[in-house]
């Protein structure tokens, strides 16, 4: 059971073990990964808030047996456009989201990407995510559930229900054009 938030400086690995998250965050920012850059991520894990950011040249790796829960936010990112994150999957596997998760200045694999779920009955849409991607990968990681929206984004305020003295709630996604609110 995490007791505080925690940083991961290689790779994880679950080999069924008892981990709680305990609502804190498990976060890859610091990771180094192993000598070819590669953060591995392995195993069946529930994670609170999953983190992976500033990772630009490196790449975040979907295991075997990879079958993942982000139970509140996943944020994965690159650098810049120049330096994005690869992120791939070695067997495929599931990545199951809540509604919280953004993507910036990545490059997707393809090949054994982890598919993306939402149990979330009350979701309007599976997945949504925002994301640079120079892959040319794009189609095959969109039907995994991955909505991949590429180059520069305009958001445009289009109201909704969420209102609290007249004014939209900024991270309400049906405030937005788009269906994702900018971060």
């Amino acid at each position: 059971t995490l007791d505080s938030d925690i940083n991961i400086l290689e790779s994880w690995n679950d080999e069924g073990g008892n981990f709680n998250h305990n609502n804190k965050t498990v976060d890859f920012s610091s990771a180094t990964g192993d000598e070819n850059g590669i953060i591995t991520i392995n195993g069946a894990t529930s994670f609170y808030d999953l983190k992976a950011t500033g990772l630009g040249g490196k790449t975040l790796s979907f295991g075997e047996a990879c079958n993942i829960t982000v139970t509140n936010e996943m944020t994965l990112s690159g650098t810049d456009v120049e330096n994005p994150l690869t992120v791939k999957g070695t067997k495929g596997g599931t990545i199951n989201v809540a509604q919280n998760n953004i993507g910036n200045y990545l490059t997707l694999v393809s090949e054994n990407l982890p598919t993306i779920t939402n149990d979330n009955a009350d979701s309007e849409k599976l997945f949504e995510i925002c994301l640079y991607s120079s892959s040319d990968s794009n189609e095959v990681a969109k039907e995994k559930n991955w909505l991949v929206f590429e180059g520069e984004m305009i958001f445009t305020c289009v109201g909704g229900s969420d209102v609290d003295d007249g004014k939209y709630y900024w991270t309400d996604n049906a405030n937005w054009d788009n269906g994702i609110h900018p971060t």
